[in-house]
Parts: structure tokens; C-alpha cells; sequence
């Protein structure tokens, strides 16, 4: 259980990293260009990531989910 604990901290971790990572990329990108390219750039970027956000969330509630009926069932 343990390691299965460490596996879910360390995938935190890592999303939480390529987040910032692209994030940091994305402001970059817009830094080089045109005030009206640089937003429309930022703003087709940002729909994207929104996009994403919802499935990652929702596979981590369900390991969430699934870590709680398993410590349940086993005491």
C-alpha cells in the first residue's frame, strides 16, 4: 500500500511540474510575439489546457475513490 501511496504522490508531483513547465513555455512564446498574435495565441493555448484539466482531475477522484473503498474493505 505503501508504494501504492508514493506512486500517486510522485504522478502528483509530476503533473503539477509539466504544468508549470508548459505554462512557463506558453508566457514565453507570447513574450515574442505582437500584443493581438500573443493574445490570440494565449488564448487558444489556454482552451486546450481547460480541456485537459477536467479529465485529470477526474482520474485522480477516481483513484481517490477507489484508495477509500480499498482501505474500507480491508479493515
Amino acid at each position: 500500500m505503501r508504494l501504492v501511496q508514493l506512486a500517486i504522490v510522485g504522478v502528483a508531483a509530476i503533473a503539477v511540474a509539466g504544468r508549470y513547465w508548459r505554462e512557463r513555455t506558453r508566457l514565453r512564446a507570447v513574450e515574442k510575439l505582437s500584443g493581438p498574435e500573443g493574445l490570440r495565441f494565449l488564448e487558444a493555448t489556454r482552451g486546450r489546457s481547460d480541456r485537459v484539466l477536467p479529465i485529470v482531475t477526474a482520474l485522480f477522484v477516481a483513484g481517490a475513490v477507489a484508495a477509500v473503498a480499498y482501505m474500507l474493505t480491508r479493515s
